[in-house]
């Protein structure tokens, strides 16, 4: 299972043309807004306990724009980023 995150206004032919056929099994986030630090994300997809966490242990960037692929943690999760803006 992969985790797929957009944020801003990413069309579903963006979504095919960056991440390929997506399975049902896919988890997939939208987020409007363009001021999302990367401890948002991981706290939404449940792998982090807290955004106190993310800040003591470095998670607390800001999300570059355009395509971000990254494994997460010790059980190697894979997190996708698209960001519009």
């Amino acid at each position: 299972m992969d985790n797929i995150v957009l944020i801003g206004d990413i069309k579903d032919s963006d979504l095919d043309l960056f991440c390929g056929p997506i399975l049902e099994s896919d988890n997939i986030v939208r987020i409007s807004s363009s001021e999302v630090h990367m401890g948002i994300i991981l706290k939404t997809l449940g792998l982090i306990p807290s955004l106190g966490w993310a800040r003591k242990n470095g998670w607390f960037k800001p999300i570059e724009r355009g395509f971000t692929d990254f494994t997460f943690g010790k059980k190697r999760v894979r997190i996708t980023i698209l960001k519009e803006r």
